[in-house]
């Protein structure tokens, strides 16, 4: 086993340095989701009839080594990994619960002050199979899927554009490629110094991270009225900035 999981960190450590603060997020999840999620298990094979090998086999590996699903929804596939760095701990050292809670560490990082070895990863050990760039192609569009369809519905599609800084999401809830995010739920911005709260499907354009946007896309039911130099537009509030129609399509710049 102690093979398996050194190749485990030599590969986290690999990728963490090609992708830098961006796996911070799958540390925190499996930091958090991981241990109450081995809980779970170790509750639900009290009241099964099955042993616990089993029951691991059954309801909570299957989502770890579904590799589309768990590159898909990275939440879930964390879920599952912090799962088994708990089961890992339980073997190597079997204390480690009694000073997870105060620590600071994630995880991760106490599995690998646990492991306690020095890690080399060189260039090649690291081949990309097809599969894993069929997995990638098929993440990209189940990404873009709900993006696309989003813009094919009709109604009237009100583009805003300007310095627009994000005050709120569903973080849960949320679509994006490269160039564009779908905000399934709802998102709060700053616009003109004025906040908003838009409680319906909108697709940002990422200027820098989450905080700032310079274009959304809304799809109204019902035309905004339109006033000098503004638009009020039902359940959002009014919009200053100069307004142009062209179709069903209305583009204010604020």
């Amino acid at each position: 086993m102690n093979r398996f999981i050194i190749d485990f960190i030599s590969l986290r450590e690999k990728r963490e340095g090609i992708l830098n603060k961006y796996l911070d997020y799958e540390k925190l999840v499996e930091t958090v989701e991981g241990p109450a999620w081995y809980l779970e298990s170790k509750a639900y094979a009290d009241k099964s009839m099955l042993s616990y090998a089993e029951v691991l086999e059954k309801h909570f590996t299957p989502l770890l080594i579904d590799r589309k699903r768990s590159a898909l929804e990275i939440r879930s596939g964390c879920m599952g990994s912090g799962l088994y760095i708990c089961l890992i701990l339980d073997k190597i050292a079997p204390d480690w619960k009694e000073t997870f809670l105060d620590s600071e560490e994630s995880l991760y990082e106490i599995l690998k002050q646990h492991v306690g070895v020095c890690i080399n990863l060189t260039e090649d050990r690291i081949r990309v199979s097809q599969e894993t760039l069929d997995i990638i192609s098929y993440v990209i569009e189940n990404k873009k899927k709900p993006i696309d369809e989003f813009e094919k519905q009709e109604g009237i599609h009100l583009f805003i554009e300007g310095p627009i800084i994000v005050t709120s999401f569903d973080p849960m809830n949320i679509k994006s490629t490269e160039e564009k995010r779908l905000h399934q739920t709802f998102i709060g911005v700053r616009l003109n110094n004025e906040e908003y709260v838009i409680q319906q499907p909108v697709i940002t354009y990422p200027k820098d991270g989450f905080k700032y946007v310079s274009k959304m896309h809304l799809i109204l039911k019902k035309e905004p009225i339109e006033t000098n130099e503004s638009l009020i537009i039902e359940g959002i509030g009014e919009i200053k900035g100069r307004v142009r129609k062209k179709g069903n399509e209305i583009l204010i710049v604020a």
